[in-house]
């Protein structure tokens, strides 16, 4: 009997209490809800660099477009509250660029007057909002020898989601190679 007795207290003493094994699937939980909300928080953050970068190269590409045609164009004027531009391209064809606040993008067409602004068509992505667009002459006075410097000045949002209230701000200014 001595013998029995003593196997039976070995048995209990190898195995775990009831208040371990609760504490061991306690702190497991936890440190996979930890390991799975920062794996989320990172795919999250992933989405919102990625759609902030194509936001700002939508913009780029259009202030690209906008300096090959400024490079080579005349006769600047600007509309009122410089939220527009119209000029004579290298083509002969008078070409505005224009903000439009009511859908948020940049407008761009060949029209007959610089009053006209029934031909454009926008030139942004509807994945991006542009909050404010502004365009700047300097050097514009005729026979003066320098070159017209246009200043653009955008502010732009991604278009939908957690980027919408993240606002990038780009300036550039192109100087026209043609000389009056």
């Amino acid at each position: 009997m001595k013998f029995q007795s003593l196997k039976v207290s070995k048995l209990q003493s190898a195995g775990f209490t009831m208040i371990e094994l609760l504490v061991g699937m306690s702190l497991f939980g936890i440190l996979s809800g930890i390991v799975g909300g920062s794996f989320i928080s990172i795919l999250r953050s992933q989405k919102t660099v990625l759609a902030l970068i194509y936001a700002n190269d939508n913009a780029n590409l259009v202030l690209e477009q906008m300096a090959r045609e400024f490079r080579t164009g005349l006769d600047f004027e600007t509309f009122p509250g410089d939220a527009g531009i119209c000029f004579r391209n290298a083509r002969g064809e008078l070409v505005v660029y224009k903000f439009d606040s009511n859908e948020f993008n940049i407008k761009r067409g060949v029209v007959v007057d610089c009053g006209d602004s029934s031909d454009i068509e926008p030139v942004t992505s509807p994945d991006i909002k542009v909050r404010n667009l502004r365009f700047r002459l300097t050097g514009r006075e005729s026979g003066d020898r320098k070159p017209t410097l246009i200043t653009v000045s955008m502010e732009l949002t991604g278009g939908r989601g957690s980027i919408e209230n993240i606002k990038i701000n780009i300036q550039t200014s192109i100087s026209s190679r043609i000389l009056d």
